[in-house]
């Protein structure tokens, strides 16, 4: 499974980022957008509407 970079934004509430496994970006959004009223972050006006964007795939380190 892949693991994303997911950038999300609530309007008026907060801001955060959050990694996510999937099988595809659009699956990471996705998984953010039902878990999106769950979420905390960085409290800030934003008076855009609600979004969800992924950054970048992240490289999933092995551990020993």
């Amino acid at each position: 499974m892949k693991r994303y970079t997911v950038n999300w934004a609530k309007t008026y509430y907060a801001t955060g980022t959050e990694y996510v496994e999937a099988e595809s970006q659009e699956a990471a959004e996705a998984k953010i957008e039902e878990s999106i009223g769950d979420l905390a972050g960085s409290m800030q006006y934003d008076p855009n509407e609600d979004y969800v964007e992924t950054v970048y795939e992240t490289k999933i380190e092995e551990t020993k």
